[in-house]
Formats: C-alpha cells, sequence, structure tokens
C-alpha cells in the first residue's frame, strides 16, 4: 500500500540529532519537500483565497550566534529591505522555549501579505518558522498561526513527545521490529503506517510524515 507520503520519503531517509516539528492548522496540506528552498524543512498550506495560498513553513540555519545575535542580524536584513514593513513583536514563548516574534507585511502579485516570522535559537541552530496570508485575510488566521508556531517542539528522539505511555511503548516496540525480516518490508511498511494512523493523531501532520519517515528509513536502510 503507498500513502500520499511514499514519494515524498525518498527525498530524504535519515534524520540526524535534534528533531523539530511543530502542528500546522488542521486540514492544511504538505507542500512536496522536494520542491522547497535548501533551508526550509517542510512547509503546509492552506484553502487557496484570492489566488494565495496561506501559508506555515520551518526553515533551519547552522550559526554560531546567540539568540540575540541572530536576531540583531535577521533585524539589520529587514530594515535594510526596502520592499517591505518589519516590526519586532518582542518575546515569544515557543513550547521548546524562549524565541522571538516579528511582523512582516509585503507586496505580492495577489495583494499585499501579512507574515508572522518567530526565531528560536538552540544547539548552534536557528529554528525559524514563517506564517504568510493576504492581509486582507490575516485576521481570520491569526489564532491558528500562533498556535501552529506555539506548538515548536524540538527532541532528541521523535518518540518521547507521545504523550500516552501505552502508545509509546506500542510504538517503540514496532519500531525496534522493523527491517528484521527483509522479506517482509512491503507489510512492516503497512503496519507502520496504520500503526501511526490509529495512535498518534492528535501529534499532527508534522510529526506524523517524520515518524512515517523514520520508519520508512529502518525498513528501507537494513534492505542496503
Amino acid at each position: 500500500m503507498r500513502t500520499k507520503f511514499t514519494c515524498l520519503l525518498l527525498f530524504s531517509l535519515s534524520l540526524f540529532g535534534d528533531i523539530a516539528y511543530f502542528k500546522p492548522p488542521e486540514h492544511w496540506q504538505m507542500m512536496d519537500p522536494n520542491h522547497l528552498s535548501p533551508n526550509v524543512e517542510v512547509m503546509f498550506l492552506g484553502q487557496p483565497e484570492n489566488n494565495f495560498c496561506p501559508s506555515i513553513n520551518l526553515a533551519m540555519e547552522e550559526t554560531e550566534a546567540t539568540l540575540k545575535e541572530y536576531f540583531k542580524g535577521v533585524k539589520e536584513y529587514h530594515k535594510n529591505a526596502k520592499e517591505e514593513t518589519w516590526r519586532d513583536l518582542g518575546k515569544f514563548a515557543f513550547s521548546c522555549g524562549e524565541g522571538r516574534l516579528t511582523e512582516i507585511t509585503t507586496q505580492s502579485p495577489s495583494g499585499e501579505l501579512r507574515m508572522l516570522q518567530a526565531i528560536f535559537v538552540k544547539n548552534k541552530k536557528a529554528y525559524i518558522v514563517t506564517t504568510a496570508s493576504l492581509k486582507s485575510e490575516f485576521m481570520k488566521h491569526q489564532g491558528g498561526f500562533l498556535e501552529a508556531i506555539r506548538s515548536l517542539t524540538i527532541v532528541n528522539d521523535l518518540f518521547e513527545a507521545i504523550p500516552n505511555p501505552e502508545e509509546k511503548t506500542k510504538i517503540e516496540t514496532v519500531f525496534t521490529t522493523l527491517g528484521k525480516d527483509l522479506s517482509s518490508s512491503d507489510s512492516q511498511w503497512e503496519e507502520w503506517q496504520k500503526l501511526l494512523e490509529q495512535s498518534t493523531a492528535q501529534m499532527g501532520e508534522h510529526w506524523h510524515f517524520l515518524a512515517l519517515k523514520k520508519g520508512y528509513a529502518r525498513i528501507h536502510e537494513a534492505a542496503q
């Protein structure tokens, strides 16, 4: 069985170091990662409105800077961008810690855009969550945007975030069996998909994709 994720999983088979994810607004669709710019890890799109899809994405960048130093560079960049208006909205509490929230207003072929951009720095990596919608539609998206930004979570182990201990144990147990029987890789993949669909809907679409990716990697790396 192939899901909508199967072809997307082919772009990368490994997850290393800290793992970051957020919960996008409900029913938003994930864009094919192969079509994203290099630093953007994931993007979700809402329903088109007036020829523009509202969006939220997560970008990552290696940095030696502290949050204060990194944010200073961001401020200087945007203040020099004549085609946009930029505002510092102050400190912002993510699920993973304290960062900074900004607002950007700029023009697009579809009309004036309003963007929220939040920045968090941890372990020499900057995490940037950016939302965008038409300025005329921004107020109806604002609550969902802030909730999605706030949900940014950074973990060492993807499964440690599962709140239900029984579900966590079951998923970890099944994961350890993946790839052990090379003759049944297809059935293992189907089982992994079904297990995640049944047990982890509350984790959100981004986490779900990363968990699929993690299982896919284990199954197919064992065959190499």
